[in-house]
């Protein structure tokens, strides 16, 4: 489980707020309309976008507000 910079636990609605966040400073209209979900402890991104930049993007973007490398 992923923790906040104060060693409290997050939750699934801080999770997807974390993500949602991010892709909406990317300040692409694209990346407005992908949908942000935790299911079973996996973090879900669905919906459409125009190229695979924009993919790589929403992709890169979703691991550096979970802290992933």
């Amino acid at each position: 489980m992923m923790q906040s910079q104060e060693g409290m636990p997050l939750t699934a609605n801080d999770i997807e707020r974390r993500v949602r966040e991010l892709l909406d400073a990317a300040n692409l209209p694209a990346l407005r309309g992908v949908c942000v979900e935790v299911k079973d402890d996996c973090l879900v991104l669905t919906g459409g976008v125009s190229t695979f930049y924009q993919k790589q993007l929403a992709t890169e973007l979703a691991r550096r507000a979970l802290g992933v490398c």
